[in-house]
């Protein structure tokens, strides 16, 4: 066994795993959230203009 062997080995059990997923699709999900909430604005903006 490596030095490194039981970092990796940790790395590698289920609860870890999905650990990184769920902290990857918060990522995305906080990402898309981001977006969703400046397309908004700029569909508010541009009703502004009109009204």
């Amino acid at each position: 066994m490596t030095k490194d062997g039981p970092i990796h080995y940790a790395f590698a059990t289920p609860e870890a795993i999905n650990w990184r997923i769920s902290q990857r699709s918060g990522e995305v999900l906080q990402h898309q959230v981001r977006e969703t909430i400046q397309a908004a604005f700029v569909e508010l903006r541009h009703w502004e203009t009109w009204i």
